[in-house]
């Protein structure tokens, strides 16, 4: 009897040993997915950044235009 009841109390602390590694596990891919958004939310702020790059090298070639047709105005 002795013997069985051993075998029967191993079993148990097996399951929650298994148990305990399964909930590790979920917690770890729960990171993976949050370091993903992460990664998601900068490549959102370059692309923004690259937006506004573009904004202003846009507004510079218009100061530019603005300048030469002053200037060519004015050699009339």
């Amino acid at each position: 009897m002795i013997f069985i009841i051993l075998i029967i109390t191993n079993n148990i602390n097996n399951t929650n040993n298994i148990n305990n590694i399964n909930n590790i596990n979920n917690i770890n891919n729960t990171n993976n997915t949050n370091n993903t958004n992460n990664i998601n939310i900068n490549n959102n702020i370059n692309n923004n950044n690259n937006i506004n790059n573009t904004n202003n090298t846009n507004n510079t070639n218009n100061i530019n235009d603005i300048i030469n047709n002053i200037n060519n105005m004015n050699k009339c």
